[in-house]
């Protein structure tokens, strides 16, 4: 019970230390850009087999359900104690999503289908 009690110290210790630093200027927003980029390429993997989606409507639905994400995950984070909600975070988010949805896009479309 001690080492789980020393090991869950060493982890709030570390991830406090790593989280809190920051290595450059707007390493917050780089940082929402990727996880949304991410989270807008699993998207497009979740929905990619659905044959009955046309391309436009998957790029639809990555930025909506992206957008709809990043409003509700800022909305929550100005109920958490310490936590801020900020615009520019949404900003970011959009961005990776956004660039998530373009690549998707571009990576669809053949030659052919042009």
């Amino acid at each position: 019970f001690s080492s789980r009690r020393r090991h869950t110290r060493y982890w709030r210790d570390w991830s406090s230390d790593v989280c809190s630093s920051d290595l450059f200027q707007w390493q917050d927003k780089v940082l929402h850009l990727i996880a949304y980029f991410s989270y807008g390429i699993t998207i497009g993997i979740a929905i990619h087999s659905h044959q009955s989606f046309s391309l436009s409507k998957k790029v639809m639905i990555i930025l909506m359900l992206g957008m709809i994400y990043a409003l509700s995950d800022e909305f929550h984070q100005s109920f958490v104690p310490g936590r801020t909600s900020e615009i520019g975070d949404i900003l970011a988010d959009w961005i990776g999503i956004t660039i998530s949805a373009i690549i998707y896009r571009r990576i669809l479309i053949t030659p052919e289908s042009k």
